[in-house]
């Protein structure tokens, strides 16, 4: 059966891996099925190939965007979901965290640390200008909404006219 093949060479690989006290990491591609439930079912070919590894990554995202996702289920650690960004200036993905938890760019991690500098609850327009100085060129707009993102997230606690502050987990 194709399940009983990619299984087994699965298994000699990591006969390999074991007898020579290595790490082999194997790149493979995944297919254009979406299964929401089962982040895995998108490993190309049959379930073998997955079930034949101690441990599985899948990294998942829109074409020409820089976040992701990065699934991982396992024998060893437990079953995760992680938020990442590809960063271009140093080719790398960076942890954001666990998925639906913190900031899930560079961009909100710098509003967030910006409006940790502020002692008071702080504008959008007051956060706009020391990202100014710090050599950012983002909009105004494009501040507060990003601003109004983290607010709906949970990052940020909307008060009066406008203003926003951390929370107290921050």
């Amino acid at each position: 059966s194709v399940y009983g093949d990619d299984y087994g060479f699965m298994d000699r690989l990591q006969k390999v891996a074991n007898d020579y006290a290595i790490c082999l990491l194997m790149l493979h591609h995944t297919n254009k099925r979406v299964d929401p439930a089962d982040p895995f079912h998108a490993v190309s070919g049959s379930e073998g190939v997955s079930g034949g590894a101690d441990t599985t990554l899948l990294l998942r995202r829109s074409r020409g965007e820089r976040q992701g996702k990065l699934f991982v289920t396992s024998r060893d650690v437990e079953e995760n979901e992680f938020d990442i960004e590809f960063d271009g200036e140093t080719m790398t993905w960076l942890y954001r965290g666990k998925a639906g938890e913190g900031p899930k760019t560079l961009e909100q991690a710098e509003v967030l640390k910006v409006v940790a500098t502020f002692r008071v609850p702080v504008t959008p327009k007051d956060v706009h200008f020391k990202m100014a100085e710090l050599g950012s060129r983002r909009t105004q707009n494009s501040v507060r909404c990003m601003m109004w993102r983290l607010f709906q997230d949970g990052e940020l606690i909307l008060h009066d006219k406008g203003a926003y502050s951390l929370p107290s987990k921050h």
